[in-house]
């Protein structure tokens, strides 16, 4: 059941007004309305065209939701929301006599906070516009991969000798390893030769989701059997990933082929629990120009694996890197700009452009990425340490004004 209330005052056309709405489920449902600092309830009763949303609901600011298409015809400005708080003797310090006031000086700072014009960006075609506690974060929206058929293609970039250092770190997060038979993976420029060679070789970042210990982190080097033979892969034992929270992934290597130059860190810090799987390659892999560098997508023996989860913040450098140059303690994404070593830093979510496929930009080179079988809504508001963000739909850059109340 839902219920429904109507006031007494008529908010005139042309002209700001404040309007304030609580309910209180303990006493029948009972609705609070304030127009302009003034109560202006007129009446509330039980409606049966609604259940409440449930959690996994998304909040909708402008339109109906449960299908109506009742689009919101004119200006918004200033939306918060308080879950669970008595706000009826802060009515007058939130109206301020007209004039928008710091929600963050009340006695109760708001649950969520939408500033609307005055946070957000515009990204074609969509306004990002972070919950006000996030505005000032590195990051507040990321990427999310269904584990189908989504991934992010990067061309013939990046090619990574295996004889040279590298360090690969991102943000990720992922509920469950489901139907993956062998790895999610995170970013690689790996191929598969199929029978009667069945080789498979190049590079690659992912989880493997067999064997012992599943859903660990692992770094591959995968020799062609020509300029390069063997394999050096090794994996960390200490964490699975299938929690549903973000965490900072970093791999290093130093060159070496040995295993005992890879090292991963995890929230920041080493996981020295490891196992070396293989530890046989040498030589020097050569490129092949028709191998694409991946995001989400890693071929395997008779198929391919997906990421299904949330990739943020991925950065590739030519150097070792200390982890104190990616991990500040925080739980959050730094600013990577002026990195030495950097050589492809993909924001994901904070600066991707969205028209038939998604535009994955290369904030620090050039090796932009293009997205395959991804829709709009794969953009998300979420990230380490920052959720709630929120996305606008059917909006242009000039629907972001500079009239306020």
């Amino acid at each position: 059941m839902s219920y429904f209330g109507r006031s007494t005052a008529v908010i005139s056309a042309g002209t700001w007004h404040h309007v304030f709405l609580g309910i209180d489920l303990s006493i029948s449902g009972d609705i609070q309305i304030f127009i302009d600092g003034n109560p202006a309830k007129a009446s509330s009763n039980l409606w049966n065209r609604h259940a409440f949303s449930t959690a996994t609901d998304g909040l909708f600011i402008g339109e109906e939701a449960q299908g109506w298409i009742l689009p919101f015809l004119g200006n918004m400005d200033e939306f918060a929301i308080w879950a669970n708080e008595d706000l009826s003797s802060d009515i007058a310090d939130i109206y301020n006599n007209g004039t928008p006031t710091n929600l963050n000086d009340l006695s109760s700072i708001p649950t969520a906070w939408y500033r609307m014009g005055d946070n957000s960006t515009f990204k074609s075609p969509q306004i990002l516009m972070p919950e006000n506690t996030n505005k000032d974060k590195e990051s507040k929206y990321s990427m999310a991969f269904d584990g189908v058929d989504d991934y992010v293609d990067c061309g013939d970039v990046l090619h990574f000798s295996g004889d040279t250092p590298m360090t690969v770190s991102a943000w990720v997060k992922i509920t469950t390893a489901a139907g993956h038979t062998s790895s999610v993976p995170v970013v690689n420029k790996k191929k598969v030769r199929m029978a009667p060679t069945y080789i498979m070789s190049g590079w690659a970042v992912d989880f493997l989701t067999s064997g012992a210990q599943t859903n660990r982190l692992c770094f591959s080097i995968l020799g062609d059997g020509s300029s390069a033979t063997g394999t050096l892969r090794k994996k960390a034992l200490t964490l699975s990933f299938t929690d549903g929270l973000w965490h900072n992934i970093v791999v290093t290597y130093d060159g070496s082929e040995d295993a005992a130059g890879v090292k991963f860190y995890i929230d920041g810090t080493e996981d020295t629990t490891t196992q070396t799987l293989s530890n046989s390659f040498t030589g020097t892999l050569a490129n092949d120009a028709t191998v694409d560098l991946q995001i989400g997508k890693v071929p395997k023996y008779g198929g391919t694996n997906y990421m299904d989860g949330n990739i943020d913040e991925l950065a590739i450098f030519n150097s070792v890197k200390a982890i104190g140059d990616i991990w500040d303690g925080s739980g959050s994404p730094t600013d990577l700009t002026g990195e030495s070593g950097l050589v492809s830093w993909w924001r994901m979510g904070e600066q991707a452009t969205f028209s038939t496929n998604w535009s994955v930009f290369d904030a620090i080179g050039v090796n932009d990425g293009t997205s395959v079988n991804m829709s709009i809504e794969d953009r998300q508001g979420d990230a380490s340490n920052s959720s709630i963000n929120s996305l606008s739909y059917n909006m242009t850059e000039s629907d972001i004004e500079t009239e306020t109340p």
